[in-house]
């Protein structure tokens, strides 16, 4: 069931915002008794938490596992920018959701805590931080803080892709890669 009330939960949300879903709304679209839905989660907003959990745990999978181990420094950035822009595009409802949750009170600091990448699961802050330390070590990455650095990467994409999911360009392969190529050059001396 609490599959189901998270797959209900994502569209809702994708589709109407945090405001527009409601737990009543919940019930009649997942086929379910509003009662039943508090045995799993204490409320909206902890079910909105609990969701988020679970798509960041998701994506961090999806992309870790595009990643390979071993390669050079731009394979590996390559192979994550490629795996982030395709997982936007291939989970719209994921994208929605997310977007919309990194700009509600529940990502602020004093929600979330102070982790810049918090957007991210913890395998992916670590794959983000170890290719940042290394792209400063090599002298590959511009010297600034990683705030600055993820939002010259993060920023493009996800205006990219939101441009796409609206309806606004297609965002074929070729469009793909030259996103990318953008924001490498952007964190890139």
């Amino acid at each position: 069931i609490c599959e189901r009330l998270f797959d209900v939960t994502l569209k809702l949300i994708a589709n109407n915002g945090f405001h527009g879903m409601s737990i009543g709304k919940l019930a009649r679209m997942a086929d379910v008794s509003v009662g039943s839905i508090y045995i799993y989660f204490q409320n909206k907003d902890h079910l909105i938490r609990a969701l988020f959990s679970r798509v960041r745990d998701d994506m961090g999978c999806t992309l870790i596992a595009q990643v390979p181990p071993v390669a050079p420094w731009q394979t590996r950035l390559d192979a994550f920018l490629d795996a982030l822009i395709r997982y936007y595009l291939m989970h719209p409802n994921e994208f929605r959701f997310m977007e919309q949750f990194g700009l509600s009170p529940y990502a602020s600091p004093a929600q979330a805590g102070p982790q810049v990448l918090a957007q991210f699961s913890a395998d992916v802050v670590q794959l983000l931080d170890g290719l940042y330390k290394e792209g400063l070590a090599s002298g590959l990455v511009i010297d600034a803080p990683l705030e600055i650095i993820t939002s010259l990467v993060y920023g493009p994409i996800l205006s990219a892709v939101k441009k796409h999911h609206l309806g606004y360009f297609h965002l074929a392969k070729k469009a793909q890669d030259q996103l990318k190529v953008g924001c490498i050059k952007a964190l890139t001396k």
